[in-house]
């Protein structure tokens, strides 16, 4: 009898430890996952709060920022483009703007289009064709488009290449501003089918 009672004894603990390992094990495999790093090594990482990063770092790329935005503003260029045959070219030149929303960011840049290259540019080649006296009215994003509301002066002069070029910078620059791919619309005081027409 006493055999037949250390055997049964000796079942349960085995039994008892092998539950233990699986639970363990199973509990491992839902909670991460595991990856290599750069020197082989393995490492541990949380699928939720990699997810929530995600998330929220896109959350704050499209609403608003701090300190500074680094941001391109896209002129012409006499030494890319001596003849001027492809006016739908435009090339960008670095900056950095302060400000807490990316409208606010994207009125500054076009002002900085507006009134031209600097001088370290304007000898690399550098130019616009956006008259000087061109006001910024508004930029807003509504139904998902980015509106961009100009003085009647980005209408005047040139002919159809030179308003090619000025749209061209002026979309290019606010795609610098905004991450996503938006319709542009160009309008002076207001109106879009008037904006840029020769």
């Amino acid at each position: 009898m006493r055999k037949v009672l250390a055997a049964f004894a000796l079942f349960l603990c085995f039994f008892s430890s092998a539950c233990s390992s699986f639970n363990l094990d199973k509990g491992v495999e839902n909670k991460s996952s595991v990856s290599k790093d750069n020197d082989g090594k393995s490492a541990l990482i949380d699928k939720k709060a990699e997810s929530s990063d995600n998330t929220s770092s896109l959350a704050s790329v499209k609403d608003s920022f701090t300190g500074e935005l680094a941001v391109s503003v896209y002129y012409a260029s006499m030494s890319e483009d001596p003849d001027g045959l492809a006016p739908e070219v435009t090339y960008p030149t670095s900056f950095k703007i302060a400000g807490t929303t990316r409208e606010e960011a994207a009125k500054k840049a076009l002002e900085l289009l507006i009134s031209g290259p600097s001088e370290e540019n304007k000898a690399k080649g550098f130019y616009t064709t956006i008259p000087k006296d061109t006001k910024v009215n508004f930029i807003k994003i509504e139904d998902g488009k980015i509106i961009a509301d100009f003085s009647k002066s980005l209408n005047s002069g040139g002919g159809s290449c030179d308003m090619q070029q000025r749209r061209s910078q002026i979309e290019n620059t606010l795609r610098s501003v905004f991450p996503d791919d938006k319709e542009i619309i160009i309008s002076v005081e207001g109106n879009s089918e008037q904006a840029l027409q020769p």
